[in-house]
């Protein structure tokens, strides 16, 4: 329920609090979202909408990365390493013995978790590879204004690697918690 961050003690709910209400004020300084104005109605110049949109998304990703890197920092200062002067010999004994058991789970664990990921992302490949294919013929049939159909292979090119590229950051993003987790 609460991270240690510094000297100080933050609970999630306020940290997720500041940022719905950062999101809200963004919104709310959009020109054509708060004018009262239909959504995707032009209410500024052109590049307003996009900038702001940009600005939004640029620093939610920025909050993102930093509170991951705080946790993090606060996760990798716990040592796993037992030990200490003013115990006795015969708990530290038994408190290796178990340790060393731990560490032998732990790497149990983690080679299961890789091995999992290892298979599923196998299925994965064919997956993404198969519906690639799929987005990418979809994605490439066109209609003019005319009603003419056509074929547009650049569209659908560049929607099959946006579909790609989505699911390869999927993936990584699957790996690193995976690891993260174990």
């Amino acid at each position: 329920f609460f991270f240690r961050i510094g000297v100080k003690d933050v609970p999630m709910r306020s940290l997720a609090a500041v940022l719905l209400l950062a999101s809200v004020a963004l919104t709310v300084a959009t020109p054509s979202l708060s004018d009262g104005a239909p959504l995707g109605t032009p209410a500024g110049p052109p590049g307003d909408t996009q900038a702001y949109a940009s600005l939004f998304v640029f620093v939610c990703g920025a909050v993102g990365v930093a509170f991951a890197a705080i946790l993090f920092l606060t996760v990798s200062q716990i040592s796993l390493k037992s030990g200490g002067s003013d115990d006795s010999e015969s708990l530290l004994a038994s408190t290796r013995a178990s340790d060393e058991e731990l560490e032998t789970i732990y790497e149990t664990i983690r080679a299961g978790a890789q091995s999992f990921l290892w298979a599923e992302y196998q299925i994965c490949a064919i997956f993404v590879v198969a519906f690639g294919i799929l987005v990418f013929v979809l994605t490439s049939h066109v209609t003019d204004a005319a009603g003419v159909a056509s074929w547009d292979w650049s569209a659908g090119g560049l929607t099959a690697v946006s579909f790609v590229v989505g699911a390869g950051t999927s993936i990584i993003a699957g790996y690193i918690g995976m690891m993260v987790a174990v």
